[in-house]
Formats: C-alpha cells, sequence, structure tokens
C-alpha cells in the first residue's frame, strides 16, 4: 500500500485516536468518495489518487480512522502544511490555519479541520476554546467524520479540565458505552478519569489538586477573570478547612499521648527530675527524655521537629505532614504563586 507522504504527521496527530463503530466508519468512508467524485475543481488525477488512497485505507482496520484525513491531504495541500505545523508543536500557528480551512465549503475538510483545532487548542490547555469546536464536529458534522468517537473523549476531557465534572462523567461515559471499537489507549484514558471523577469528593484533596490546576492552567494563559478568581478563593477556603481538620487531629492526638503518659508515671511512682534528664543526655540538656515543646502549641513535638523552619505557617506544615509528597509540592507551588502575584 501506497501511503500519502503526510502519513508520518496524520500518525502524530491522530496516534490516539481510534474509531467507531467499523460499519458507520465504511459508511462514513464510502460517502467520502462519492463526494470526492463531484470536486471537480480538482484535477482528475489528484482525485483519483485520493480514491485510491481512501479505499486501501478503509478496508485496512489498522488505518481506517485515517482515511479521510489522508484523503483530503492529497486533495488540500494546506491542510498538509496546517498539520505539519501540528507535528512540529506550533499549535498557535496550527489555529490560525485550521481555523481558515474550517470555513471551506466542503463538509468533510471542514470537519477534519475542525477537529484538529480542537486537538490543537488543547495542545495549548485552552480548553474553553477548544470545547466549543469539538462540540461542532459533533452537533454540524456527525455524517462527514469518521472521528466522532474522538471528538466525544476530548469532549469529555475538556469538560474535565474545566472543572464540569457532572458534563465529563456523562461525556466519557458515553464514549466507554458506545464505542468499544475505540483506540485502548483512550478507552483507557477514559475509564481512569471516569473513576477519578466519581470518586471525587468536595473539598477533599483530590478536590482541591483538580482545583489548583485549574488556577494555574488560566494563570499561564493570564486569564485571571472571574472564575480563576472564585476558584482560588475555593481553594484557600477548602485548605483551611483541612489545616484546621489536621490541628484537630493533633491536638486529640497531643492530648491522648500527654494522658498516656501521665498515667504510666503515676504507675511508676518516680517521675524523672531534671537533673536525671541532664545526666542521662550528656549534661545539660534543657530537653529531657527526648520531648520537645512547639514554638506555635502547647502539644508536644519529636525531636526532629525542632529543626523547622519557625516562621512557617505551622499549620502549613502540619498539612504536609499529613499528605503525601506529591501533594506537599502541590501546596507549595501553590503558595508561591501567590509570592509571584505579589511581587507583580
Amino acid at each position: 500500500m501506497k501511503l500519502n507522504p503526510a502519513l508520518s504527521v496524520t500518525f502524530f496527530c491522530l496516534s490516539v485516536l481510534g474509531m467507531g463503530s467499523p460499519a458507520a466508519s465504511q459508511e462514513v468512508h464510502e460517502s467520502f468518495r462519492r463526494h470526492i467524485e463531484t470536486l471537480t475543481e480538482i484535477d482528475e488525477s489528484t482525485r483519483e489518487d485520493a480514491q485510491s488512497l481512501v479505499e486501501s485505507l478503509s478496508a485496512d482496520s489498522r488505518y481506517q480512522n485515517m482515511a479521510i484525513v489522508e484523503g483530503l491531504l492529497v486533495l488540500y495541500p494546506e491542510l498538509s502544511d496546517a498539520m505539519d505545523l501540528m507535528g512540529a508543536e506550533t499549535p498557535g500557528a496550527a489555529v490560525e490555519a485550521l481555523e481558515t480551512l474550517r470555513k471551506k465549503k466542503d463538509p468533510f475538510l471542514a470537519a477534519a479541520s475542525t477537529l484538529l483545532l480542537g486537538r490543537s487548542l488543547i495542545m495549548e490547555e485552552r480548553y474553553e476554546q477548544a470545547l466549543p469546536a469539538i462540540e461542532s464536529v459533533l452537533e454540524e458534522y456527525p455524517e462527514f467524520s469518521d472521528q466522532i468517537s474522538d471528538a466525544i473523549y476530548f469532549k469529555g476531557m475538556c469538560e474535565a479540565s474545566m472543572l464540569k465534572n457532572q458534563d465529563a462523567i456523562r461525556s466519557l461515559t458515553q464514549f466507554l458505552e458506545n464505542y468499544p471499537f475505540a483506540a485502548e489507549r483512550m478507552r483507557v484514558g477514559a475509564w481512569q478519569k471516569l473513576q477519578q471523577l466519581k470518586s471525587l469528593e468536595e473539598g477533599s484533596i483530590s478536590d482541591i489538586q483538580q482545583r489548583m490546576d485549574f488556577a494555574r492552567r488560566k494563570l499561564a494563559l493570564e486569564d485571571t477573570g472571574n472564575a480563576m478568581q472564585l476558584e482560588q478563593e475555593k481553594i484557600v477556603s477548602m485548605l483551611s478547612q483541612l489545616i484546621k481538620k489536621v490541628e484537630e487531629q493533633e491536638s486529640q492526638s497531643s492530648s491522648t499521648n500527654e494522658s498516656g503518659e501521665s498515667k504510666s508515671e503515676a504507675q511508676d511512682g518516680n517521675k524523672p527530675s531534671d537533673k536525671q534528664g541532664e545526666s542521662q543526655t550528656g549534661g545539660g540538656s534543657k530537653n529531657p527524655n527526648g520531648i520537645a515543646k512547639r514554638s506555635f502549641d502547647n502539644g508536644p513535638a519529636s525531636e526532629w521537629s525542632r529543626l523547622r523552619d519557625r516562621g512557617r505557617d505551622p499549620a502549613f506544615s502540619a498539612i504536609k505532614e499529613k499528605y503525601p509528597a506529591r501533594y506537599q509540592k502541590l501546596i507549595e507551588q501553590y503558595y508561591k504563586s501567590f509570592q509571584n502575584d505579589e511581587d507583580r
């Protein structure tokens, strides 16, 4: 099979794309082949090359999902140029080219260009702009695209990144239930994201993480409007609640430890004196029995806690101790974003 030279670019842009029902794909491919015959403004040799390529690819399950795009690449060199820009990871330039192509009269070209436009915007994390483009493929061009399943997948991913979790759950569920022949990596990705969204509890560290990523993306895009500010306020409120909860747990733990120690000392009838502590620790220690008092509360702390930076908010330190390392970095980055804002 002789493929278009632009196939390597197509593989880059469509490598994650799968296909829906094979029967539906064949129907769309047949419609596209008939459509090619009507393009009298394109020379006959080029139309024959496109026809041959589409027929070959649509007959091979490995390449069915790229049959229409490959045919369009033969018919429209400007589409190939736009995909070259995507392959070169210059999505901004690709967006401009695809915006022009999606306005063409050819509905198959418009459908493919619009979906690729959405993909280019996703590459830039511009989900608010990508979502309308992807939705237009579903609403305006369902009979002109063999990538409807992919459009639904990307729609769900955009919605999740925009904190539209219930919409994302519906889209990803639709994708998994209706398109069993989609690419495996997409099905796995959709399933994992779906489980994450379904298990998300408001105010949980996972919820905060999702909102922090939303705020990070908005700041990177210099979009500091009401939506971003509202999420920042929610994040601060949720972090405050988590910190308060951790402080209460630490306070209860401290009280339990003190009660247990006092009871043990009473049973022994012999409480060590300061002098005994000094002799045991090598003389003059002000920390008998390895118990240190924190400067910010009255509860006991382990010896290593003395090494902490006393200027750091103790509640912030508490939440760092209680949650996994990946959240420590996330919280640090978020606090740093406030410092950066103050510097501007």
